[in-house]
């Protein structure tokens, strides 16, 4: 499933900022730089709308994609609403076979 893969790559891109900004964070903390703004709870709270905005962007990509982008989309679209997308789908097969065929 393609859509779990990118859950799962979000939230090991948020682990992995997590550690940064804490690693960020215990560094300035060692030089006696503080921010008031950047906390544990800052951090903490960053991530998760992080994640957030990563997920939000892989559902309106494919979304923007197959109904602006591409003609194939719309068409698919049409197909789908009347229940002919499988019809479709077989005759173009059944045309790529026969132009394979013609070019041996």
């Amino acid at each position: 499933m393609k859509g779990g893969d990118e859950m799962n790559k979000s939230k090991q891109w948020a682990v992995q900022l997590t550690g940064v900004l804490m690693g960020l964070y215990s560094f300035f903390l060692t030089l006696n730089i503080s921010f008031d703004w950047l906390t544990v709870d800052s951090i903490s709270a960053f991530v998760p709308l992080v994640v957030a905005i990563v997920a939000f962007g892989g559902t309106v990509y494919p979304t923007f994609k197959n109904t602006f982008l591409f003609k194939n989309g719309k068409r698919q679209a049409e197909l789908i609403e009347k229940g002919k997308l499988y019809e479709i789908e077989k005759e173009d097969e059944q045309e790529n076979k026969i132009e394979k065929d013609d070019e041996k």
